[in-house]
């Protein structure tokens, strides 16, 4: 649409201007000859004058005269006088041909000029338009505003953010729910089978796909320029970065919505990031090894209900290591043996002096019949 209109504004001037250069091409060569007398230093030329149509150029003059055409420098020539003939009355028509027709030129240039610029004008104020009545539509989705609600979770927030994830239900406490972060991260599996029927994946899955969707229709709307890339971000910028490669978001996070993106056909997503960032690459993410910072096995409900002391991390990775934890597990069972033994073995002894004790009698006494 752009490009129709600028070429039905430009083919016009192109041929006004085309044709006033060629009317100032024929004023040229009408005004070029003229009828004047010639009159030369001593010794250039025989009877030192000649009379015919004079051409001036800018470092010679042509003589057409009855002897034929000859040119000569201004440095031969003394004066010119020209003949009192009707060509002079033409020649001042000429010349204001000559000026009408550079005016038309630079008027032609101005004009298109000021059009151009008020054209742009229009256009940015239309492309305003259309990116505020996109904006607003994206924002007033439910699904789109979840998404970039647990997107917000996942960057500011430990465990996660209460979202409006059934806002079709009847009773409106059944509309809210707490969604983690972890259980963000595994909705947005690849491999939906394992989800089960969780109904909290699926909603999440499905305020994901909204705010994917839209992100690509920004950057179609980018690439086909009907609207402009500073513009976008100045309604959408934090979510566009907050995917980007900067640190706000943990790359974990970051490569689970590329690749949840990349498996179901949102191939825009990346292309837009790039807009803002050239050289990101969502696949160059670093992988995140240290999950106890991130994700320990232990907050899970069914482990931490059954196994509180249960530490992941302590867990054998080799044959070697199980015999470590082998042997160490030997030596603290002995050593416990060692002292459950020491002791009942005390015990046993303090109660068989005590007996004995009671049944001794007292020196000097006779024991009673």
């Amino acid at each position: 649409m752009i490009r129709r209109t600028l070429f039905l504004i430009a083919v016009p001037l192109i041929i006004s201007i085309t044709a006033l250069v060629l009317l100032g091409e024929l004023v040229g060569q009408l005004k070029g000859r003229e009828q004047a007398t010639v009159h030369f230093k001593p010794g250039v030329v025989e009877g030192d004058m000649r009379e015919g149509e004079v051409t001036k150029k800018d470092k010679y003059i042509i003589i057409n005269s009855d002897l034929g055409e000859e040119n000569f420098t201004w440095d031969q020539i003394s004066y010119i006088k020209d003949k009192d003939t009707p060509s002079k009355r033409l020649d001042r028509t000429i010349d204001v041909i000559e000026l009408v027709s550079k005016l038309g030129i630079a008027a032609s240039v101005i004009v298109f000029l000021l059009g151009l610029y008020q054209y742009d004008q229009g256009q940015k104020w239309k492309r305003e338009e259309f990116l505020a009545g996109a904006v607003k539509e994206f924002i007033e989705q439910t699904s789109v505003r979840n998404a970039m609600r647990m997107l917000d979770s996942l960057a500011l927030y430990e465990k996660g953010i209460t979202v409006k994830l059934f806002p079709d239900k009847e009773k409106y406490e059944d509309r809210t729910v707490f969604v983690s972060n972890e259980e963000v991260y595994r909705a947005l599996t690849t491999e939906p089978e394992f989800l089960g029927d969780d109904n909290n994946a699926k909603e999440i899955r499905a305020c994901f796909d909204g705010l994917l969707s839209y992100l690509e229709t920004f950057h179609h709307y980018i690439v086909q320029g009907l609207i402009t890339k500073d513009a976008l971000r100045s309604h959408i910028g934090y979510w566009i970065d907050l995917l980007g490669p900067g640190d706000d978001l943990s790359c974990r996070y970051k490569r689970r919505i590329f690749a949840y993106a990349d498996e179901y056909g949102f191939y825009e997503i990346e292309p837009l990031i790039r807009k803002y960032h050239d050289k990101f690459e969502w696949r160059e993410l670093p992988l995140v090894r240290k999950f106890h910072y991130e994700f320990d096995w232990r907050n899970l409900p069914l482990v931490r209900k059954y196994y509180k002391r249960f530490d992941w991390q302590k867990l054998p990775c080799s044959e070697e290591e199980e015999q470590t934890q082998d042997t160490k597990a030997g030596s603290r069972l002995t050593l416990s043996k060692i002292l459950r033994s020491f002791f009942l073995g005390l015990f046993a002894g303090v109660v068989l002096i005590r007996a004995w004790f009671k049944k001794k009698p007292a020196r000097g006494k006779k024991p009673r019949p």
